[in-house]
């Protein structure tokens, strides 16, 4: 994912335009369920972006190891590079989330 890409996730979930977040998630809903759903978005968007930092790096690393060359590994390392953004985007991540959420509050 580059970062035209990732600028447009971020508009779509601004906008309440992302998959998965309903525009009554970042407009007229009041209460605890526009609230969860606007964090989910915000979570999703972190780990989202937090894959694809991560993906960057390890397609730029130099390591060059023919066992990690075949199809299969390579599918184990993205899931396993996805299960872990995710888990860390639900303990906080970067923070970019918590930021999300606190600038779209106003909106729930």
């Amino acid at each position: 994912m580059d970062v035209s890409t990732t600028q447009g996730l971020a508009s779509a979930v601004a906008q309440g335009n992302a998959p998965g977040v309903h525009a009554d998630a970042t407009q007229s809903t009041h209460g605890s369920a526009g609230m969860a759903k606007l964090q989910k978005a915000a979570q999703d968007f972190e780990s989202i972006m937090i894959n694809s930092l991560w993906g960057s790096m390890n397609d730029g690393s130099l390591d060059s190891d023919d066992d990690l060359s075949d199809p299969t590994s390579s599918s184990i390392e993205q899931m396993g590079m996805q299960m872990v953004s995710g888990a860390l985007a639900k303990a906080g991540g970067f923070g970019i989330g918590k930021m999300i959420t606190q600038a779209l509050r106003s909106k729930v």
